[in-house]
């Protein structure tokens, strides 16, 4: 278990940027700094219908999108898209509509995202398979998008975040029946309040997003712990979180986590051993996982300089432990990982793209 604010304080941005294989132009350099969005505004359009089937069409990539039954108001709307790395984002005011994921189309068109979404004024609600939900204003709600989901909006701004699947279970984050729960709680507000920050600030770049992923892996984390089967009591709880902030230094053990944390050592003991967990084996779990996150986010990190930031004796000792954790050597992984995050990257900005494309191919008012 890894605090919010813990997470985001280890994330680690002297490790190098993930160099792509691609060429290496001074626009190519340029592009990757300057925000990645497309726009729309239904104003633009000469009537209403035709501005409707525009974003419909742009937002059909997700969902079916109708007009709330009954509503003869002129449709209405405007949205910016983002692309940060493999996160993709849009966020907008709209008129109120229904938004559809059917189980057929979950289970085929390939989309393999976690998501989370918020409204900032009005109460809006949800179908997540066979759960009725209602999201008060700044609640976020968790979507699987492998998952059949049904949505009324209100008149109001909605930020929708898209986060790949693989991103977040890198960070040994546990996803299965997050589907249509709702964060109401101060870790939800951070990463609220964080997204809001990323759309003020018209923010771009790979960084932005793999901050946006450390910080949702921590408030998942948080929420598992308080949701799980797991007897975690208060010791464990605090034991697990100091272990998740101190994952560098190369001196702990049980004995100093037992000091820091006012304890025995046999108190410590006995507290992992009541909730089914080794100590040692914790720490070195930990490590391992915040390696492979490491790993993923930055491809050509250095296997030895990783392996001694992260406590371990050696770097073959690491290349064996990590080897034998995951199936695969860590340089392996570095290499599949450097692979995947080009093409989550590219993914991401080419949907931000094909929505501009539309939105740009509007006719003249």
């Amino acid at each position: 278990m890894h605090s919010v604010v813990g997470l985001t304080h280890r994330f680690e941005t002297r490790y190098p940027a993930p160099t792509p294989d691609v060429p290496r132009s001074r626009n190519r350099e340029n592009a990757m700094q300057k925000p990645n969005v497309a726009r729309y505004d239904s104003a633009d359009y000469p009537s209403a219908q035709l501005a409707f089937d525009t974003y419909r069409t742009v937002i059909s990539d997700i969902f079916d999108v109708r007009r709330r039954e009954g509503d003869e108001r002129p449709f209405a709307a405007q949205l910016a898209a983002r692309a940060f790395g493999e996160v993709f984002m849009h966020s907008g005011q709209h008129t109120s509509s229904l938004f559809d994921r059917d189980a057929e189309r979950a289970r085929s068109d390939g989309l393999d995202d976690i998501c989370f979404a918020f409204s900032m004024s009005g109460a809006w609600s949800g179908r997540f398979l066979d759960r009725e939900r209602t999201m008060a204003a700044g609640e976020i709600v968790l979507m699987d998008r492998t998952q059949a989901v049904r949505l009324l909006t209100p008149d109001d701004h909605l930020t929708v975040v898209n986060v790949p699947r693989r991103r977040l279970e890198l960070h040994g984050t546990v996803l299965s029946g997050l589907h249509g729960e709702v964060l109401a709680d101060s870790g939800g507000a951070v990463l609220r309040d964080y997204v809001l920050s990323l759309v003020r600030h018209d923010a771009a770049g790979m960084a932005v997003g793999d901050a946006l992923i450390v910080i949702l892996a921590g408030v998942l984390d948080a929420r598992e712990v308080m949701l799980g089967d797991k007897p975690h009591t208060d010791v464990v709880a605090r034991v697990l979180d100091y272990i998740g902030s101190n994952l560098d230094d190369p001196d702990i053990d049980p004995a100093k986590i037992a000091r820091v944390n006012g304890m025995s050592r046999a108190s410590l003991y006995r507290s992992f051993k009541e909730a089914g967990l080794g100590i040692q084996s914790v720490i070195t779990a930990q490590r391992l996982l915040e390696a492979r996150r490491r790993l993923s986010m930055y491809p050509e990190t250095r296997i030895t300089d990783l392996a001694l930031d992260l406590g371990f004796s050696s770097a073959s000792y690491f290349t064996t432990v990590f080897t034998q954790r995951f199936g695969i050597s860590p340089r392996a992984f570095a290499r599949n990982e450097k692979s995947d995050l080009l093409k989550g990257t590219l993914i991401a900005e080419r949907r931000v793209q094909r929505w501009g494309a539309t939105f740009r191919a509007r006719p003249p008012v």
